[in-house]
């Protein structure tokens, strides 16, 4: 599945049950399929993140090449960024989806 279709799905199942509308075993079902969503955009926007680089300039301010992006601003992006999903260095640990005990 798609980033941008894992994203969407999630993002409707976070307001249904932001709602607090659906019966309780749905809302299990729901959160269930929303922690597996989550995991598989964080997986892609690790593997995007991987990815990424940045233009390097030399001393005469032109560009000399590229280069990984810095970990600061890694950390920065966090997941599902310009979402209402939480972001983070590390959206596992986003208390809008944790991890049921025993788990």
């Amino acid at each position: 599945m798609a980033f941008e279709a894992a994203l969407a799905e999630l993002e409707k199942i976070v307001a249904r049950l932001e709602q607090g509308q659906a019966p309780l075993e749905e809302s299990i079902d729901l959160y269930r399929r929303g922690e597996t969503l989550k995991v598989r955009c964080d997986e892609l926007l690790k593997r995007a993140e991987a990815r990424v680089e940045t233009i390097a300039v030399g001393a005469d301010g032109g560009a000399s090449g590229l280069k990984p992006i810095p970990n600061r601003l890694r950390a920065r992006l966090g997941c599902c960024q310009g979402t209402k999903i939480p972001t983070g260095s590390d959206c596992g640990r986003s208390n809008r989806f944790p991890r049921p005990s025993g788990s």
